[in-house]
């Protein structure tokens, strides 16, 4: 819990020289530094951004970052930015839109590659940024609104009607 007058970052990708995207042990050894970096560049806490990647280098930085979430609540330290949850930005982005985003790994949006991407971890995930018309009958949507998960439109190609609707489902 934040406690004094600093910022929050909704969408930051790493810190130190560490991407958040590819943690792995010696660079996961380095989120307490960060968190304390952070502090002291003015944030009180923040939403470390995974962006698309395989599977398996974002459930494996998922796996650290639930670690030091855990241990931050364990253990707080006073002048120490907290790690507030995960922002997910990706794979489910339009490939027209992508931007850096690499193509090889944009999934289809569905709510079972949701769920599995999510799998294990959705308490600590707070936002999912996608491209809402790659699902048009919303269950992605509605599935990450009743799990009080913040859903952000990018990366999108989406008509007015099609945000709209999304925007209508949460």
């Amino acid at each position: 819990i934040c406690t004094s007058q600093g910022a929050i970052d909704l969408q930051i990708n790493g810190a130190l020289g560490v991407a958040f995207n590819n943690l792995q042990g010696d660079h996961a050894e380095k989120l307490p530094e960060i968190c304390r970096f952070l502090y002291q560049q003015g944030l009180d806490g923040f939403m470390p951004t995974l962006v698309t990647a395989p599977m398996e280098q974002l459930r494996r930085s998922l796996f650290y970052l639930a670690q030091a979430i855990a241990q931050q609540k364990q253990n707080p330290q006073p002048r120490e930015a907290q790690i507030l949850g995960i922002h997910l930005e990706g794979p489910f982005l339009h490939p027209d839109k992508r931007g850096a985003h690499p193509l090889p790994h944009l999934l289809p949006l569905d709510l079972e590659r949701l769920q599995q991407t999510l799998d294990g971890y959705i308490d600590i995930i707070k936002i999912v940024t996608l491209a809402p018309e790659l699902d048009p009958s919303g269950t992605t949507i509605k599935y990450l609104r009743d799990h009080q998960i913040i859903v952000s439109a990018a990366h999108s190609t989406a008509t007015a009607a099609q945000m709209q609707t999304a925007i209508a489902q949460g």
